[in-house]
């Protein structure tokens, strides 16, 4: 004797199970991009605070041995200085650059500019520390925490 089977409901995602998972999906990426953009520039901008911070160190000690501050920048042999924030320009996302402070010349201040090379920092742009601790940024005037 034959046996005969019994139908029984097939166990296969429907279309709208999929339309709703990839709904969702959307959603959760709409969500997630933004926070993972913020914490991206937030490592960037910090890799660019430390640089900033250990070149001053070096400056500092330039001026003690010299009794004047070094301008460089990426361009200029200036080869004491990191010019980087991180170990070659391949490996950085900022570029450093140091000049006198506006209106002092180089025996009064120094002025070290973070500048990103290869990505737009919409909040910070430059960011800008001089040899009195001040601290500022290219892209507004009012104090932001996000920048420093």
């Amino acid at each position: 004797m034959k046996k005969i089977n019994k139908l029984t409901p097939q166990s296969a995602i429907t279309l709208i199970e999929l339309v709703i998972a990839l709904a969702l999906l959307s959603l959760v990426a709409t969500l997630a991009f933004p926070m993972y953009h913020d914490a991206i520039l937030k490592v960037r901008r910090t890799e660019a605070k430390t640089a900033l911070y250990n070149v001053m160190q070096q400056q500092e000690r330039f001026y003690t041995q010299k009794n004047s501050y070094a301008e460089f920048n990426s361009v200029n042999d200036q080869a004491s200085f990191k010019k980087w924030s991180g170990e070659s320009k391949s490996t950085s996302h900022y570029e450093l650059s140091a000049q006198a402070c506006h209106g002092k010349t180089l025996k009064e201040c120094v002025q070290l500019t973070a500048t990103p090379i290869d990505f737009n920092d919409p909040i910070c742009g430059d960011l800008v520390l001089d040899s009195a601790n001040n601290k500022s940024y290219s892209k507004g005037t009012s104090p932001n925490s996000a920048c420093w």
